[in-house]
C-alpha cells in the first residue's frame, strides 16, 4: 500500500510540474528582456566576408 502512495505522489508531483511550466512564460534569465537589447556598432550596417582580391 505505502508503494502505490509513493507511486501515485511522485505522479501527481510530475504531472504538476509539467502543466505549471507549460501554462508559465519561459524564462529569460537574470537579466530579462534587456538582455537581447544590443546596440549597433557605430559605421556597421551590415556583416560582409573579408574577401582577398585575386592576385593573378
Amino acid at each position: 500500500m505505502a508503494v502505490i502512495a509513493l507511486i501515485v505522489t511522485v505522479l501527481v508531483a510530475v504531472l504538476g510540474l509539467t502543466v505549471g511550466q507549460s501554462l508559465s512564460p519561459p524564462s529569460l534569465g537574470p537579466y530579462g528582456t534587456d538582455a537581447f537589447a544590443v546596440a549597433a556598432s557605430p559605421g556597421i550596417l551590415d556583416a560582409r566576408p573579408i574577401m582577398s582580391t585575386p592576385t593573378a
